[in-house]
C-alpha cells in the first residue's frame, strides 16, 4: 500500500500525489500546502464538506512538489488523463500546452485500460506533437466512491516493483512496457522458491536467495582456479 491524496487543481483537472510508505503525515501535509496552503481537516470532522478546487494549477502543483526539498524524493504526482468526456481530466481541448510541458512520468485513468480510445493513447505516449513528445506510463484506477469498496480493484493494473518504495514505483513508470500490465498475470504452476548456497566464501551460515514467482536473473562473475 502507498499513501496518497487526490487534489482537484484550479484548471479543473485532478491529480493523485503518491507518497513513499516511509513518509510521515507531516510530510504529506507539505503536499497540501503545495497545492495552495490547504490544511488537513481534524480526524473527527465529517467527510462531507464542500469540495473546492485548490489554488494551484496542475503544472504549479507538480512544480512545487518537485522543488520542495522534503517532497521531491518521496512523492510522485500523476495527473488524471482519461478520455475527453471524463470528469476533471487533463485530456480536454485547450489543455495540450499544459500537458505537453508537464514534467511527469505517468498519468492515471479512472476506467479500464481497454476503454482508452486510440487518440488518447497516442497523446499519452507522445505520438501527437501538440500534446508533447514524452511517453508517459498509465496507471488504471477504480476511483472507489462507495462505502462497500465495490470498485476497489475493478480495473486490472499490475506493477512489478523491486521493493516497496516510491523509487521502485518511479522506475516502474519509466519502464512501463516491462513493468506495468493491464490483465492479471499468469504464473507458472511450478517454480523455484529459494536457493541456498554454502561455501567458504559465505561463512558458516548458508546464504538464502528467495525468488518471486515472476522473472528472476542472476548477475555475477565466474572465478577461475589456478594451481
Amino acid at each position: 500500500m502507498f499513501p496518497a491524496i487526490e487534489v482537484t487543481c484550479s484548471d479543473n483537472a485532478q491529480c493523485i500525489a503518491i507518497f513513499d510508505p516511509s513518509a510521515s503525515v507531516e510530510t504529506q501535509k507539505l503536499a497540501l500546502a503545495a497545492a495552495g496552503n490547504i490544511l488537513m481537516a481534524p480526524e473527527a470532522e465529517a467527510k462531507t464538506c464542500q469540495i473546492l478546487p485548490a489554488r494551484e494549477t496542475v503544472a504549479g502543483f507538480v512544480g512545487k512538489v518537485q522543488s520542495e526539498q522534503h517532497l521531491k524524493d518521496v512523492c510522485i504526482v500523476l495527473p488524471h488523463f482519461s478520455t475527453e468526456d471524463s470528469h476533471k481530466s487533463l485530456n480536454e481541448p485547450g489543455h495540450h500546452p499544459r500537458f505537453a510541458n508537464l514534467p511527469v512520468d505517468g498519468v492515471y485513468i479512472e476506467h479500464a485500460y481497454s476503454g482508452l480510445d486510440p487518440v488518447t493513447l497516442e497523446k499519452i505516449q507522445g505520438k501527437i506533437s501538440d500534446w508533447g513528445k514524452r511517453r508517459r506510463a498509465i496507471v488504471a484506477t477504480g476511483d472507489n466512491r462507495s462505502a462497500d469498496w465495490s470498485r476497489l480493484g475493478a480495473h486490472d493494473c499490475w506493477m512489478k516493483l523491486g521493493e516497496h518504495s516510491i523509487e521502485a514505483f518511479r522506475q516502474a513508470l519509466l519502464a512501463d512496457e516491462a513493468r506495468i500490465a493491464f490483465q492479471s498475470p499468469i504464473f507458472p504452476t511450478e517454480h523455484l522458491v529459494e536457493l541456498r548456497v554454502k561455501s567458504s566464501l559465505t561463512g558458516p551460515a548458508p546464504v538464502a536467495v528467495v525468488f518471486n514467482n515472476g522473472f528472476n536473473a542472476f548477475i555475477g562473475v565466474s572465478f577461475g582456479l589456478q594451481y
